[in-house]
């Protein structure tokens, strides 16, 4: 319950003119008596708005702290609050660019065991519009990439049991969902695959 406790708890400067005669300080008269202490103040410095430290100046002599040099101090807790506050964004977009650069890390490794995949993956948007492919797709169906892009999957399920299972397609889009399976398709030229 000190006057750095009491800055800190509630945002504002806490200054003390006769130490040793100000009885809310008698826990720490006998250190102030062995340092010769008169008078002090606490001031809050804080981080994004929100408590974080108290700057704490003393003085041997009793009303050392008038206007002027309680506003040097004060100014002196802006500007450590200033540099705390640019030091913290400093390092979350430090930290903001590591994450990024992690997640593109992660998005550059997805996309190649997609690409490499033997399986046929297309990347659907949930109205049904193809936004990629991999190359198992383009082998297996003799469309390239750039044909397939931008068309809709009933436009290349030409199966006579396509309907049902672009349906449910569509639902498990719709749902947000994942679809798995198997589709008996024509390629490009007309033969199955």
């Amino acid at each position: 319950q000190g006057p750095s406790g009491r800055a800190f708890r509630s945002g504002r400067r806490q200054t003390t003119q006769d130490f040793l005669g100000d009885p809310a300080n008698a826990p720490w008269h006998d250190a102030a008596r062995r340092y010769g202490l008169g008078s002090s103040t606490a001031l809050p410095i804080p981080r994004r708005g929100a408590p974080y430290a108290v700057l704490n100046v003393y003085a041997a002599e009793p009303a050392f702290f008038d206007d002027a040099v309680l506003g040097v101090l004060e100014t002196l807790a802006g500007d450590l609050s200033y540099a705390l506050d640019a030091l913290t964004a400093r390092h979350d977009q430090a930290r903001a660019e590591r994450d990024r650069q992690a997640s593109e890390r992660r998005a550059r490794r997805l996309a190649t065991v997609v690409e490499q995949s033997p399986s046929i993956v297309v990347l659907m948007s949930p109205d049904g519009t193809i936004l990629d492919v991999n190359a198992a797709f383009t082998t297996a169906t003799g469309y390239a990439r750039d044909e397939a892009m931008g068309r809709t999957a009933a436009e290349l399920l030409r199966d006579p049991d396509a309907d049902d299972v672009g349906r449910e397609i569509a639902a498990a889009m719709a749902a947000g969902a994942i679809w798995r399976g198997e589709i008996r398709n024509r390629r490009k030229d007309g033969s199955f695959y």
